[in-house]
């Protein structure tokens, strides 16, 4: 049906510009309902309208809902949306009112459409399935190809396939400038990727990013899968070109003085030459669009790649 009611418009060329029109609008295809869509629990859902009234509580989802759809159709996002140290929106001065994970509270909003992750708190989920709201959950987020099925999936719940396309298309631009930068001629650095006291392996994303920029990651080398604790100690043996701490701090300058003092990590060869870098875990552990941004930063840091204005993700303040 949808295909017969395009072609009809091949035989009114002067109405093409209004079909775009509607086409593109909000980036949506409001004539696509009812859909069924699947998340990541294996539910399959069937929408009869766009959701209007959208509650997130993943910073994932926050970040991307302020991307994609008109303010007004988030009536809610997660309290890590405010909090600087993880969120890239949280300088947003048109921020939706950022709540806790209660159930009781989301209900009272009377949201029609709720957005959790795998790792959102059980207990919650449940009962506002119970409930019987529209709780809709993301699973997979280790791999850019991951990030941009989720916002595909995104697009297609909020029906707005066309913006989510195009969030899509500007991520893989800017992937793909930034990996031009690096120079090809280097032998592979060795790095290693500590958040706290958690050593980062293979099957994450930033192992993924590490292979897109020519780099070794030796805690993959080592047989280390996801993240995991390792004692200081052990690191010595690894001694790696670069180690790069993911960092909570605004103070980047004050860790690097404490890593060049620390009793074991001062031995290691990366902190030797001064290829130590603090970098912000908000970018770099983001499953957003802004996982570009973090992107340039290990590529500035592995390569003294200057960041340009075209290779990230600006927002308004």
């Amino acid at each position: 049906m949808k295909q017969n009611h395009l072609a009809e418009f091949y035989f009114y060329p002067m109405m093409l510009p209004l079909m775009i029109l509607i086409l593109s609008f909000r980036g949506g295809f409001a004539a696509d309902f009812p859909r069924q869509i699947q998340d990541a629990s294996g539910q399959i859902f069937t929408l009869s309208a766009a959701p209007q009234r959208i509650i997130s509580q993943t910073l994932a989802t926050d970040e991307l809902l302020l991307h994609l759809v008109a303010l007004e159709r988030i009536i809610a996002v997660s309290e890590l949306a405010r909090d600087k140290k993880y969120s890239n929106i949280a300088h947003r001065r048109d921020l939706p009112p950022a709540i806790p994970s209660n159930p009781e509270l989301i209900l009272t909003l009377k949201p029609d459409l709720i957005l959790v992750a795998h790792y959102s708190r059980a207990e919650t989920v449940i009962l506002l399935q119970k409930s019987g709201a529209f709780v809709f959950q993301f699973k997979q987020f280790s791999q850019i190809e991951d990030i941009e099925n989720n916002i595909r999936l995104l697009g297609q719940l909020l029906a707005v396939e066309t913006s989510a396309e195009q969030l899509i298309l500007a991520m893989r631009q800017r992937l793909a400038l930034i990996e031009t930068k690096r120079p090809h001629h280097h032998s592979p650095l060795r790095v290693i990727i500590r958040d706290q006291s958690y050593i980062i392996g293979g099957d994450t994303l930033l192992d993924h990013l590490l292979t897109r920029l020519g780099a070794i990651n030796i805690a993959r080398e080592q047989g280390i899968i996801g993240y995991q604790s390792l004692s200081e100690e052990a690191l010595l043996l690894w001694q790696p070109d670069v180690f790069i701490e993911l960092t909570l701090t605004d103070n980047p300058d004050d860790l690097k003085q404490q890593i060049k003092q620390h009793a074991v990590f001062s031995h290691l060869s990366a902190i030797k030459n001064n290829r130590f870098y603090p970098l912000p875990s908000s970018q770099l552990s983001s499953v957003s669009h802004y996982i570009v941004n973090g992107f340039a930063q290990l590529a500035a840091a592995l390569y003294s790649i200057p960041i340009t204005d075209d290779m990230i993700f600006h927002d308004k303040p």
